[in-house]
């Protein structure tokens, strides 16, 4: 099912971030933030993020500038 396949990403994708791959770090991040097999954590989202920008991956650096502007919550106009 869509879950098994979810949770299968996310063991081939821990692999190739434990390999330095920064897409995978990206796509980890990704996951974590929105709880995709895996549970939903915004401080691992994150560090994952932040790896994969510290080496250079462009949409990592975006996704965690977005991440850190969704966690501040505004007040009602």
């Amino acid at each position: 099912g869509v879950l098994e396949n979810k949770l299968m990403a996310v063991e081939w994708l821990q692999k190739a971030a434990l390999q330095g791959d920064v897409v995978a770090l990206y796509y980890l991040g990704c996951m974590c933030q929105l709880g995709e097999g895996m549970q939903q954590e915004d401080q691992l989202a994150a560090d994952l993020l932040f790896q994969a920008a510290k080496l250079g991956y462009e949409p990592a650096a975006q996704a965690l500038i977005d991440l850190k502007i969704n966690a501040f919550s505004f007040p009602a106009v």
